[in-house]
This record gives C-alpha cells, structure tokens and sequence, in this order.
C-alpha cells in the first residue's frame, strides 16, 4: 500500500531556497580561451591551465593579466617557479609595476598569501605558477619532497578550505600546471600533476599543446598554440582554439577570431587573400588586429554574439 505523508509529519530541516544566477566571468583577453570556456574564466572559482612546458600556459596568464589590469582592476602573481618573465609581460602590456608579485617559500605560505590577497577583496586575478613547485614546508629541505604523493597530499589538505573561500568573492584564481609523462608496460600517457583533488574542485580546465613555429624571413618570431576545454562546467567541453605567441608582443589570437566571424558571416576574405570586415579592407592579420583595437566596441558586440552562439542562446 502506497503512503504519502503529511508534510507536517516530516521532521524540521534548516533548508534555504536558492535561486541560481548567471554565473559571472573574467575575460583571459584571449577570445579563443572566452570562446572554449563560455566568457573567460569563472569568478570565484579555480581554473586549471595545464600543458607541457613551453606550451603558452605562462603567455595565457600574462595576457589575462594585462586585460584585467586596463579595466582598472588589480590582479597578483604567485611565482612559485622563479621564473617571472619580465620581458615577455611587458611585451604582452602588463604593467609590472602594480602587479602584485609573490614568491612564498612553501606550500602552505602560497596559500596563506592567496588567502590573505583573497580576504580583501581588492584583487580580480590570481595567477599561480605553478602546480608543479608546491611542495610542503618541512619537506623543502629533505630529499623526500622528491616522493611521489607530496603533492596530491597538500592539495588535498589545502584545496577544500581554500576553494570554499574563494567561492565568496569576486575573485577569479589561475592555476597553472605542468604535464608528465608515465611509462608503463601497456606505453606511455601523459596527465597533469597534483592528482585528483584538483581535477575535481577546478571548475575549468584547459589543456595546451605546442603548434607549429611562427617564422618570417627565415627567423623565428613565435610559436602557434592549441587549447582545448577539458572540464567545463559552464557550457559543453571539449571545445578547441589555437592562438600565437609571438616573442615581440606575447600571445593574440587575430586568426581565431577571424575564422569564428567569417563562419558567422561577419567577416569574409577576398580572392585576392584580403579580409573584409565592417566595410574595410586589411591585408594582413596585423592590419585586422589594429582595426580591432581602435574599434574595441565592434569587435565586443561580435564576440559576444559569437559566445552566445557557442553557449546555444539566442540573439
């Protein structure tokens, strides 16, 4: 027999409604990575940029960095490897002398400063770099932070609390990562560091693999990039776009762009190789990205509609 109980047998829960929003982005300053993740990188969440090395995960961060920073917004760098780029963030526009660069000795001082820089609320990105140089404090100057699960075993007791905060805040959190290489008797596979607990509270996941070499007169002026939405879960994943790195001006994506308007019909190319666009004509993808940046305003409304396009919502 069937019993459907009286609403005012059950027992008193403390439940409250929740009424769920639009969920609110950070643009990478990459249309390709706004495109693949569904608007940039989620606020108040973590993104997990991973790849082999020299892969542009770095190029990525810097261009967020300087896009975020012209808005007026101030963003920090967690330089866990050492490494910071300084020629290459000023190429990219990044304007070195308000960002916020840190290099704790420890694990556990990375996340007690992003937690501290989080607390204010006064910083839009955080970048970390990276994943890989997290090792705990007391195992810094013993040759057992070399073992294998150092690092998935601070993860996993650092990440709940740290991601639990950062969901608070307006604040968007870029960790990136390196990838290695196991060999094992069925061949070899590739996965990114840290384990699983970072694979589970990383909101976006993006993986990047080296293309092929930019070159202009014989000389090597760059080095194209591919990245492809792993885990996301704002639109579908699996979405890819490439950009360029160029060694004067740090990463741009002009070409991807191009190639997502002209399948939307905003922009064509002549048989004479020439693109036509908003009743112009450019000769070259630097003529076009000129154009872009001097007419900021058209190129927003036509990314915006190519985004919504690609999350399946209608004008």
């Amino acid at each position: 027999m069937f019993y459907s109980p009286n609403i005012a047998d059950l027992p008193r829960l403390n439940i409250k409604a929740f009424f769920p929003q639009e969920k609110d982005f950070l643009s990478s300053g990459l249309f390709g990575i706004d495109y693949i993740s569904g608007g940039g990188y989620p606020v108040g969440e973590i993104t997990e940029i991973f790849g082999d090395s020299g892969s542009g995960k770095t190029a990525i961060a810097l261009k967020s960095i300087a896009t975020t920073q012209k808005q007026g917004k101030s963003c920090a760098f967690i330089d866990m490897d050492r490494a910071f780029p300084m020629i290459l963030a000023k190429n990219t526009g990044v304007d070195t002398s308000s960002l916020l660069v840190f290099r704790p000795d420890s694990a556990e001082d990375a996340f007690d400063v992003m937690s501290t820089l989080i607390r204010t609320d006064a910083l839009s990105l955080i970048v970390l770099d990276s994943v890989a140089s997290l090792l705990p404090r007391e195992d810094l100057d013993n040759a057992v932070s070399k073992q294998k699960g150092a690092l998935p075993k601070i993860l996993q007791e650092k990440l709940p609390d740290f991601i639990s905060l950062v969901k608070t805040t307006k604040t968007a959190v870029l960790f990136l990562n390196q990838t290695r290489e196991r060999v094992s008797r069925t061949g070899g596979t590739t996965s990114s560091l840290g384990g699983k607990m970072l694979k589970y509270y990383a909101e976006l996941r993006i993986e990047t693999t080296c293309g092929e070499l930019l070159k202009q007169h014989g000389n090597v002026i760059g080095q194209s990039m591919n990245c492809t939405a792993i885990k996301n879960l704002s639109v579908f994943p699996g979405r890819f776009a490439s950009f360029d790195v160029f060694h004067s001006s740090g990463a741009d994506d002009v070409r991807f762009f191009a190639d997502a308007a002209e399948r939307m019909g905003f922009l064509s190319f002549s048989e004479h190789a020439t693109i036509l666009f908003d009743g112009q004509e450019f000769c070259s993808y630097k003529e076009l990205r000129d154009y872009l940046e001097e007419h900021s305003d058209v190129s927003a409304k036509i990314k915006a509609e190519i985004i919504r396009e690609g999350r399946g919502e209608k004008s």
